[in-house]
């Protein structure tokens, strides 16, 4: 009988207890990866990143998760998806020093 590897997941991002969960489980998959301790450290922090911004700019989203193919050596690729009202103002978001929550950017 064949292992079955999950070498994908989607975390909703809805809540506080949202980003955890997304956090947890890109560790998790980055293991899984065979990525090395350090680089599953900054999978952590950076899905941590992206989920905290979907809650505050969006309300909600999901992170998607990806163990890349074994010939392409070891990898997670990770996208995040927003359901939030989008940038009004494109040019003005990107200039130096500028934030929607007036946070440092």
């Amino acid at each position: 009988m064949p292992i079955v590897v999950d070498n994908h997941r989607s975390i909703a991002i809805n809540d506080r207890s949202s980003i955890g969960e997304a956090r947890r489980s890109s560790v998790v998959m980055a293991e899984r990866g065979k990525l090395k301790e350090d680089a599953c450290s900054r999978v952590a922090l950076i899905t941590t990143e992206l989920a905290t911004n979907i809650l505050l700019h969006a309300q909600n989203g999901e992170i998607l998760f990806r163990i890349l193919p074994v010939e392409w050596g070891p990898g997670l690729e990770i996208i995040a998806l927003d359901h939030g009202p989008g940038i009004s103002d494109l040019k003005r978001c990107m200039s130096d020093g500028y934030s929607t929550l007036r946070t440092m950017a």
